[in-house]
């Protein structure tokens, strides 16, 4: 049963604005169960009695969600204490005043309630888990959809009536969010879905790895690709800059449409802000491409680090699933052919399958960012489809603990910190977000 999540949005069909920036310190558990104590004393009392005076004090302390499950099977760890777990801010300790697990069982509907019964619109109740399909159409080929769509079409027939849920295909979509009961209307909205990545463009068969490389400066990837696009350069010697202006010219481009899909996550997060409680955003894509070298292109590591901030702040539990084509797109390379520039040499295969190992690491890198940031998990699937992750979804997203983490006089800065989540529990996996928001002191 749920312990501690309610709360109430207009229709939960929830326009994307930015929400204005809220506190995260609550106050300590045992005011409000004063307070509704000396409410009930009061009306006891009657009006024959004086009312007396109620003094009260509040420790406030940081809210930190954490999800606490076996790192094989991905079932919850249940039955923590207080002694079980361990935070640092900035990498000093804090002390951990309470740990409150909130359970989401199978638990059947209210009598009242049909099993079929559309309980939206108004609010969240608090036996139910929000869930936010979330497929990034521009990380996907056409190839991937449909396998994609069945396999969502599952997962919503496995969440219990009392589980919200909503699909969010980005980019170029309506700007509304809708959660509903009704699962039947996510699986027939993901007919609307599609697959919108294509094989880059340009006159060479640069594979993504060798345009972060290029763009970076790195000669020794130059050169493999000279040697394999241009043929005898004392014949075009002119292939050497265009190669390099092309992939310099296309590391500009994946980063703008990069930065592109980015901002619908941030207006997803920044929805999700607005509807009090934990949330769930299952993200499938095939990648994002980001440079791990100084000064390389296309960089959106600043941004992936933002966003993955925002999520947290919404307090949202990120599940990545990177859908890898790389070995499908190596193999179309290899049997197209290229053209030999403006050296009238026929066309011939082009073998992407060397670069098969870093053009998955270049695709995976900015997933993986993201998902570290928001303090969530990233899962590759290679082949088949990502059924067992959603089954590992369910299975997490059964329970999870509410830490309340006193900070000290210093942390009370209005500043953001760096938060660290450890268990003592064996075979463990921690789930937590990476950064807190602290007021200052009043």
């Amino acid at each position: 049963m749920l312990k501690s999540i309610a709360a109430t949005a207009a229709g939960l069909a929830v326009l994307l604005i930015a929400p204005p920036m809220a506190p995260d310190l609550a106050a300590q558990a045992g005011q409000a169960g004063a307070q509704q104590q000396a409410g009930a004393q009061t009306q006891q009392q009657g009006q024959s009695t004086p009312q007396q005076p109620v003094f009260r004090t509040e420790i406030e302390r940081v809210r930190v969600d954490v999800q606490v499950v076996n790192s094989a099977k991905g079932d919850p760890v249940i039955g923590l204490g207080l002694d079980d777990f361990e935070v640092w801010l900035d990498g000093r300790p804090r002390r951990v005043t309470s740990a409150e697990l909130v359970t989401f069982e199978h638990d059947p509907l209210p009598s009242d309630v049909g099993a079929t019964t559309v309980r939206t619109p108004g609010r969240v109740p608090e036996d139910a888990r929000v869930f936010v399909v979330a497929i990034d159409q521009l990380g996907l080929p056409v190839a991937a959809i449909t396998p994609m769509k069945e396999t969502v079409r599952r997962f919503l027939l496995q969440l219990r009536p009392q589980d919200m849920v909503a699909l969010y295909e980005f980019p170029y979509r309506t700007p509304k969010l809708d959660i509903s009961h009704d699962h039947t209307l996510v699986a027939r909205a993901l007919d609307r879905v599609l697959g919108m990545r294509t094989s880059q463009p340009g006159s060479y068969n640069l594979s993504a790895s060798e345009i972060v490389d290029i763009a970076a400066n790195d000669s020794d990837t130059l050169n493999a690709v000279l040697a394999r696009e241009c043929g005898d350069l004392t014949v075009d010697i002119g292939c050497v800059e265009n190669v390099r202006a092309e992939a310099r010219g296309l590391a500009a481009y994946l980063e703008v449409e990069s930065s592109q899909r980015l901002n619908e996550l941030v207006k997803l997060s920044q929805t999700l802000a607005f509807i009090p409680g934990r949330k769930t955003i299952v993200l499938m894509s095939g990648g994002l491409i980001t440079s791990s070298k100084a000064g390389g292109r296309p960089d959106i590591r600043s941004m992936l680090s933002a966003v993955g901030d925002d999520i947290a702040n919404a307090q949202a539990n990120l599940y990545v699933i990177h859908l890898d084509s790389s070995m499908t797109e190596a193999y179309g390379a290899a049997t197209r052919g290229t053209r030999i520039s403006n050296t009238g040499l026929t066309s011939r295969a082009v073998d992407r399958f060397q670069t098969l190992t870093q053009d998955r690491s270049t695709m995976i890198t900015g997933l993986e960012i993201l998902a570290g940031r928001a303090g969530g998990a990233m899962f590759s699937v290679d082949a088949g489809t990502p059924a067992s992750i959603f089954d590992r979804v369910l299975l997490e997203t059964k329970a999870y603990y509410v830490l309340g983490v006193e900070p000290t006089d210093e942390d009370r800065d209005g500043k953001s910190h760096y938060i660290r989540v450890e268990t003592t529990a064996k075979h463990a996996a921690v789930r937590s977000r990476v950064q807190v928001f602290i007021p200052q002191k009043k």
